[in-house]
C-alpha cells in the first residue's frame, strides 16, 4: 500500500534519510509490476506511438537480470494479482488517466506523453521464465508480502531507524500510524480531515507543497505520542457513535503493515521461520475524555486538503472499507497454476468479481475500444472458469467518443471446466486439424545469409521517420488502431492458451512484435498498387525469406477472404476552395472593359486556364 508523498518526503531528504549500498552476495526480492514499468520508462528508447517495441524492452529486461548475476544477488520477483473490490475507484481513476494520455499520444508528443503498452507485464514476465528467475504472484495486492519475504530472506532492506533518529527517536510503533493518517490506497486522507484541521502545521525550507507540510507535521506530532494516545486523539475528533466504526478501519488498515510469514514462501523454494509478533493498538474507546470531543466548526471544514473537500458530516466519510474482500472459494488447482505465474491476473478478476479491466491502449477514439474484437475470446474464457449459469461478464473500458470508463457485457455458453484444468491437452491437440506444416517448415529453412540480406532491406522500417516528429498529419491513428486490435487478440488468445494448459506453444511477444517496423511497413504496403511484385522486388537476393512470406500471405488471404472489415472512418469530401480572382474577373465592370468589347472575358495572367472562359 503506497503513502502518498513519503516517497519524495525523503527523496528531498535523501542527505539525511538515504546511504549508498553496493549491492552484491545477497538475495534481493522485487516489486516486479514496479521494476517492469520503471524499466521501461526510464531504461527502453521504444516508440510508444506504435505500440510498443518489445524487443528492446526484452533486451534492457535481461541486461538488469544478467547484472544482478554477476554480482551474484539472487532475485526473487513477486507480482501484483487481481485487484481488490475496494480499489475500484482508484482503478477506474487510473484507467480515464491511461486513457486521456492515449488519446494525446502521438508522432510528435511522442517524448513528453507516455503510454505502457500491452505486452509490458507479459514481455517481462516471459523474459524471468527463459532466465530461470524465480517469481510468484500474489492473489491480490503483494507489497505487504514482499516485505515478508524480504525479512525471512534477511535482504538488505532500508532501516528506519535513521529516519526516525533524525526526528528526536520518534517511536517505531508509529509508522503504521503515519502510514494510516497519510492515506493509502484504502483509506484517503480526507476521512481524517476533522483531525487535520486541528494539527498544528509545521514551515518546510523552500518551496514545499502542502503535503509536504503535512507529512513533517504529523511526524512532529507523533514524537510525543504513543500509538495508543495517537489514536485515541484522533477518535476524540469523532462523536461517540462513529468511534467504534473508526477504531475498526483504522485497525484494519493498520493490519497490512504488520509483518508475518508469507504463505508464497513456498513456490519460492523458502523455507518459512516463526511469525513475528504484530502490532496491536487497544484503545477503551468509552475512557476518551468528553472535553476533547469537541464539535469542528463549518469554516474549519470547509477547509480542503489539496483542493479535495473536507467531508461536512461524519457519517459521509469514506474509509473505502465497506466492500470487504469476499470468502474465497478458489479451487486450489487454479491457485497453485495462477501462484505460478502460469495464469494472468485478470482471471483473478474475472473469477472472484467477474469483471475485466481492460488495458488502454493507443487507437482511435473515433472508433469502438480495440478490445472489443476479443469479446467473444473473453467471454469464452469467463465461461471455463464460472460456468454458464453465471451473468454476462463486465468489462471495463473506454467509452466511445470519450474518455470515461464504460462499462459492456459479453456471453457465450460454455460449460465451466475450471476443475479440469490439469487435463493433458494431447487430446485438444488431435481434435485441432493444423494446415500450417508447409509455413512452418518453410520458415525453419530460412538461411542465415538470406536472413541478412533481407535485414538490410528492412532495417530502415525499425526506426520512426523524422518528419513524423514535426508533423502530426503524417501520424495514422487507424493503423495505430488495428494494430491495437492485432494486440488485443493476440493478448487474449495466449490466455485462453494458457487456461487450457497450453494446446500450442506459447509465443513470447518481443519476439514476434515491434510496433515501428510494423507500423512502417503496413504505411509502405499500403502505397502500393501491386503487393506480390513489391514483396518479390524486396527479397529478390531472399529467396527462402520470400518463399516463407508469399506462403503466409496465401494463408491469410485464405482465411480473411471475404471477412475483411474496414475500420477507417467515411472520409469527408474537401470542398472546393473558391476562386476569388476568377470572380473578379467575371465581375468586371465597365470602367475595366471597353463598351466595344464587353462579351469578351478578360484575361487573369496568374490562371493559365482562364482563356476558356471565352467559350463558356
Amino acid at each position: 500500500m503506497g503513502i502518498r508523498g513519503l516517497t519524495t518526503f525523503i527523496q528531498n531528504r535523501s542527505n539525511l534519510y538515504l546511504e549508498e549500498y553496493e549491492l552484491h552476495d545477497t538475495s534481493l526480492v522485487i516489486d516486479g509490476n514496479a521494476i517492469a514499468c520503471q524499466l521501461y520508462k526510464w531504461h527502453c528508447k521504444s516508440n510508444d506511438c506504435f505500440g510498443g517495441d518489445y524487443d528492446k524492452y526484452a533486451a534492457v529486461v535481461e541486461n538488469l537480470f544478467e547484472m544482478l548475476n554477476v554480482c551474484n544477488v539472487t532475485p526473487y520477483v513477486i507480482f501484483d494479482g487481481g485487484y481488490e473490490t475496494r480499489k475500484v475507484a482508484t482503478i477506474i481513476s487510473r484507467m480515464k488517466n491511461r486513457i486521456q494520455s492515449a488519446q494525446q499520444l502521438s508522432s510528435v508528443t511522442e517524448h513528453s506523453v507516455s503510454v505502457f503498452p500491452l505486452f509490458l507485464r507479459e514481455t517481462f514476465l516471459d523474459v524471468l521464465i527463459r532466465l530461470n528467475i524465480k517469481c510468484v504472484r500474489c492473489d491480490f495486492e503483494c507489497d505487504t508480502e514482499i516485505a515478508n519475504i524480504a525479512r525471512t530472506l534477511n535482504c538488505p532492506i532500508y532501516r528506519v531507524e535513521k529516519f526516525l533518529k533524525s526526528f528526536g527517536g520518534l517511536d517505531k510503533k508509529n509508522l503504521p500510524i503515519l502510514a494510516v493518517l497519510l492515506g493509502n490506497d484504502y483509506v484517503k486522507r480526507s476521512a481524517f480531515s476533522m483531525f487535520f484541521n486541528n494539527l498544528k502545521m509545521q514551515k518546510c525550507h523552500g518551496n514545499q507543497s502542502n503535503q509536504q507540510k503535512i507529512i513533517k507535521s504529523l511526524i512532529v506530532w507523533l514524537q510525543n505520542e504513543s500509538a495508543e494516545s495517537a489514536v485515541k486523539k484522533v477518535l476524540s475528533r469523532y462523536k461517540c457513535r462513529r468511534r467504534q466504526f473508526v477504531f475498526k478501519k483504522i485497525q484494519a488498515a493498520i493490519k497490512g503493515y504488520n509483518c508475518t510469514d508469507s504463505i508464497y514462501l513456498r513456490y519460492l523454494g523458502i523455507t518459512p521461520v516463526r511469525d513475528t509478533a504484530a502490532v496491536e493498538i487497544n484503545v477503551d474507546i468509552c475512557s476518551i475524555d468528553k472535553e476533547n470531543s469537541e464539535e469542528i466548526s463549518e469554516k474549519d471544514l470547509s477547509d480542503s486538503e489539496e483542493g479535495t473537500s473536507s467531508a461536512t458530516d461524519e457519517d459521509e466519510i469514506d474509509f473505502n472499507f465497506d466492500n470487504e474482500e469476499p470468502d474465497l472459494d478458489i479451487p486450489s488447482i487454479f491457485s497453485d497454476k495462477y501462484r505460478r505465474c502460469l495464469l494472468p491476473p485478470c482471471f483473478m478478476d474475472i473469477l472472484i468479481q467477474n469483471k475485466y479491466y481492460s488495458i488502454p491502449q493507443i487507437e482511435n477514439d473515433a472508433l469502438e475500444y480495440s478490445h472489443a474484437v476479443s469479446s467473444e475470446i473473453l467471454s469464452a474464457i469467463q465461461r471455463i472458469l464460472r460456468g454458464s449459469g453465471e451473468d454476462n461478464l463486465i468489462c471495463l473500458a473506454r467509452n466511445n467518443n470519450g474518455q470515461n470508463v464504460g462499462m459492456c457485457s459479453t456471453r457465450k455458453e460454455l460449460d465451466k471446466k475450471i476443475n479440469k484444468l490439469n487435463a493433458s491437452p494431447t487430446n485438444i491437440k488431435k481434435t485441432i486439424r493444423s494446415d500450417k506444416t508447409g509455413i512452418i517448415d518453410a520458415l525453419e529453412n530460412i538461411s542465415y545469409n538470406d536472413s541478412l540480406m533481407a535485414l538490410d532491406r528492412l532495417y530502415s522500417n525499425f526506426h520512426m521517420d523524422v518528419k513524423m516528429e514535426t508533423n502530426h498529419r503524417l501520424f495514422d491513428r487507424n493503423v495505430v488502431h488495428s494494430m491495437a486490435q492485432f494486440q488485443s487478440c493476440l493478448l487474449h488468445l495466449k490466455y485462453l492458451n494458457n487456461l487450457l494448459n497450453l494446446p500450442f506453444a506459447s509465443f513470447i511477444a518481443s519476439d514476434i512484435f515491434n510496433g515501428t517496423f510494423i507500423y512502417n511497413l503496413t504505411i509502405n504496403f499500403m502505397k502500393r498498387p501491386n503487393l506480390d511484385n513489391y514483396i518479390a522486388l524486396i527479397f529478390k537476393d531472399s529467396p527462402t525469406v520470400l518463399d516463407s512470406v508469399t506462403l503466409v500471405i496465401k494463408e491469410i488471404r485464405r482465411i480473411c477472404e471475404n471477412s475483411v472489415i474496414c475500420t477507417a472512418p467515411p472520409r469527408r469530401r474537401r470542398k472546393k476552395k473558391k476562386r476569388k480572382e476568377a470572380d473578379v474577373v467575371k465581375n468586371c465592370d465597365s470602367e475595366d472593359c471597353s463598351d466595344s468589347d464587353k462579351e469578351e472575358c478578360c484575361l487573369d495572367p496568374n490562371n493559365k486556364y482562364s482563356a476558356l472562359l471565352s467559350i463558356l
